[in-house]
């Protein structure tokens, strides 16, 4: 009715979402999870234990597969998105470079993470959402990749693109994502690497990089649970053992994502300011 109202006096509706739609979808996934605890609690009053395999697995994507359904409902009746989701093709050549540039993130951005503090009751409580057999590796490494970049960039960040300039809209996308991890200790690597995925996602026009990134970066995180439980601190630190080697290894990671970022650049033909050719 808005929207009809709005087309009637001659103004173009903004497209779904804006930034203040943006905090509403967080608000919704809040809200998702605070009302799923109802019934999982009650599963546990009758004997169900909510922490087997395949029940962590189903607590996670069914909140992302809810909210999906009332973005995109809302994305639906908004007469100004202009399309769905974009898995357009991206040259097979992009990938080995994305997978390198997502390794030389990772290392850049642990020596942050880990100045983060992050109390023992929040690394329990992260630590008790995945187990590690392949139903955590399915929730980690695939359920999450799929389901937040079919969020937060085929609905959040593309809406935004279409509402304000591609550099607002990349760092908004980037700061609800972080957001999304509901943790402090998560939001600074997420907020930057969604900066990464969000400029991606408006070169390439497609979700594919993105969810490359995210396998990427999921699986070394669940691979690093399963076969370094104990490790703390700097973990690429640890393993050079030299001051001087690590450094040199942060300075090869930097100039990675320079060659990446230039690579990226000559592949894709930028066409406006939002769409391109790849």
């Amino acid at each position: 009715m808005e929207i009809e109202k709005e087309i009637f006096q001659g103004v173009t509706p903004k497209a779904y979402p804006t930034i203040a739609q943006g905090w509403g979808i967080m608000g919704y996934f809040l809200l998702i999870g605070m009302l799923l605890m109802i019934p999982i609690g009650l599963l546990s009053f009758v004997g169900i234990d909510p922490k087997t395999d395949w029940f962590l697995f189903l607590t996670y994507c069914i909140p992302m597969l809810i909210l999906l359904w009332i973005t995109s409902a809302y994305r639906k009746k908004n007469i100004s998105n202009r399309k769905g989701y974009s898995f357009r093709r991206i040259p097979l050549s992009l990938f080995p470079v994305l997978i390198g540039v997502t390794i030389a993130l990772i290392i850049l951005l642990e020596p942050l993470s880990s100045i983060i503090p992050s109390p023992d009751w929040l690394k329990e409580l992260m630590n008790s959402g995945i187990i590690l057999n392949y139903w955590g590796f399915l929730t980690l490494a695939v359920a999450a990749p799929i389901l937040e970049e079919l969020l937060m960039r085929g609905v959040v960040l593309e809406g935004l693109l279409q509402n304000y300039e591609p550099r607002k809209a990349i760092i908004w996308s980037a700061v609800f994502f972080g957001v999304l991890h509901m943790n402090l200790a998560q939001f600074v690597g997420a907020f930057l690497i969604g900066i990464v995925i969000g400029w991606l996602y408006w070169k390439t026009d497609s979700l594919w990089p993105g969810i490359l990134i995210h396998f990427v970066n999921n699986s070394l995180a669940f691979a690093g649970m399963v076969y370094f439980p104990d490790s703390e601190g700097i973990f690429f630190y640890d393993l050079v053992g030299n001051p001087l080697l690590y450094g040199l290894l942060l300075l090869v990671c930097v100039a990675i994502v320079w060659v990446t970022y230039k690579y990226v650049q000559s592949v894709c033909e930028k066409r406006g300011n939002v769409a391109v050719n790849c």
